[in-house]
């Protein structure tokens, strides 16, 4: 005669790793979502620089020292669109 035994879930040693790694992802995940925030910051803010500008002009952007500041002011506030949207993700929870 034999017993089947049932357990119900991990072994407690693979649940505590489990824990650590979504402690883990409370961390990370913000500092991820900056991260990718800070490229797209940095990126739009070199819109603003003489030497953006003075590549629009040589490909034949017309208004080239106003379209690329433009370009830029439009680019910073997706940016923060972006940045408040991954806060408010963060401070869901997801």
């Amino acid at each position: 005669m034999t017993t089947n035994v049932v357990t119900s879930g991990p072994e407690p040693r693979a649940r505590a790793n489990t824990e650590h790694a979504h402690g883990l992802d409370r961390f990370l995940a913000p500092v991820g979502r900056a991260l990718f925030t800070a490229i797209f910051l940095i990126s739009s803010l070199a819109q603003f620089s003489s030497g953006a500008i003075r590549h629009a002009a040589s490909i034949g952007v017309p208004y080239a020292g106003l379209a690329a500041p433009v370009a830029g002011i439009l680019a910073l506030g997706e940016d923060s669109a972006s940045c408040s949207a991954s806060r408010r993700r963060s401070a869901r929870g997801s």
